[in-house]
């Protein structure tokens, strides 16, 4: 994946300007997509309790540990995730 991403960058640098707008477009796209699937493996890591088990009290405290994220930052992942599977907490 990084090797492809690579690739975009340089695709990027040597669109013409008529194709730099559908660049944007289809970045923005891709982040959305990978948004939600991290959404998606935060609601695995609350649903399977990971966060107990690597010594942590919660899964807000994992993430922001885990990926150097503010405690705000990860609670809104946290959020987000269970109401993208409809969890209410």
């Amino acid at each position: 994946m990084v090797a492809c991403l690579d690739r975009w960058r340089h695709a990027i640098i040597d669109c013409d300007d008529a194709g730099l707008p559908d660049q944007v477009r289809d970045i923005e796209s891709m982040s959305r997509m990978v948004y939600s699937l991290t959404l998606d493996a935060v609601a695995e890591l609350e649903s399977r309790n990971v966060a107990a088990a690597a010594g942590f009290h919660n899964t807000k405290q994992l993430l922001a540990g885990m990926l150097n994220l503010s405690a705000t930052e990860a609670g809104t992942r946290v959020a987000n995730a269970r109401n993208s599977r409809g969890v209410a907490r």
